[in-house]
């Protein structure tokens, strides 16, 4: 006698199909970029991408303080300069500052300048930070992801004073920097969480 295979209505067909489904909703969504594939992904098939020359990774623990800051990871070849990442960046209109997610100089990310306080220029440091605040706060409103929880606290809590042992990124306020979580090899902006945050807040936008 051959075997009765069982039909979609049974238990064991319909595990199977559920099966199906699930594997066909996981490979729809975007997957974060791996260390390998990062530096191959184009910023003209990437919407709200950018390339950018990043200078320095900022790793977070998760109560948000900084564990170090090391140098980003070199492509090798010729097609790129050293440390051209695709990042996340829009610009809303020509008079408007771009906005940069998980990623910028050191002006935005932590409104320092190296003027001395109560200057024009130092002034508008802290507002580009106090915007830089708020945007990721308005991106990853709700986001459970624990890096990206680790990351808003970082932006509230940082002050000039904590920083003043990192001359690194403490006195040049051009530097670009980005970020990696502590338990993770790759940068912030790589994770699948923050990916589908920001594709959220560009269709919003």
């Amino acid at each position: 006698m051959g075997m009765v295979r069982p039909s979609s209505g049974t238990p064991n067909g319909l595990t199977e199909l559920e099966g199906q489904l699930e594997e066909a909703a996981a490979s729809a969504e975007p997957r974060p970029f791996s260390r390998e594939s990062h530096f191959s992904v184009s910023p003209q098939s990437a919407p709200g991408y950018r390339l950018h020359a990043i200078e320095s990774i900022i790793v977070i623990g998760s109560n948000g303080q900084i564990v170090a800051v090391e140098p980003p990871a070199y492509l090798r070849g010729r097609q790129r300069r050293k440390g051209a990442l695709p990042v996340p960046a829009v610009t809303l209109s020509k008079g408007c500052i771009p906005l940069r997610f998980l990623w910028g100089p050191v002006r935005s990310v932590l409104g320092l300048t190296g003027a001395r306080p109560g200057t024009v220029e130092h002034g508008r440091a802290r507002q580009d930070h106090e915007k830089y605040s708020a945007l990721h706060r308005q991106v990853l409103e709700g986001v459970g992801d624990i890096a990206l929880q680790a990351f808003l606290r970082f932006i509230e809590r940082e002050t000039p004073s904590a920083l003043e042992d990192l001359p690194e990124i403490f006195e040049r306020p051009r530097c670009r920097l980005a970020f990696r979580f502590q338990y993770d090899e790759h940068y912030l902006h790589e994770r699948h969480a923050a990916q589908l945050a920001w594709k959220r807040f560009l269709a919003e936008t």
